[in-house]
């Protein structure tokens, strides 16, 4: 699933067990995954593993371009997460 996220925006991402990894296709991005003491400063053409990070966080440094590459999940499912959580946002806005 692809994100593009303007300078200063965050995402969030909860129960992250399918989750694979994140790949910065444009910009830089910072990242932070829940019970890691690290944080992730990644640019254009870096990809992190994820694991099972119970939370991740993405803030955009630049305007940036994400994937987030989901293990096991098929497309449809991806999808219908991914739609699921744009409603969610909108909604608390």
């Amino acid at each position: 699933m692809n994100y593009l996220i303007n300078r200063g925006e965050v995402l969030t991402f909860f129960d992250t067990d399918a989750m694979d990894a994140v790949t910065v296709t444009t910009g830089r991005i910072w990242l932070t995954k829940y019970a890691d003491p690290r944080d992730y400063c990644l640019e254009a053409g870096a990809r992190l593993p994820v694991g099972n990070a119970e939370r991740v966080v993405i803030e955009a440094l630049d305007n940036a371009s994400v994937s987030v590459i989901w293990r096991d999940v098929p497309a449809a499912q991806r999808i219908t997460l991914a739609l699921s959580r744009q409603s969610l946002v909108a909604e608390q806005r």
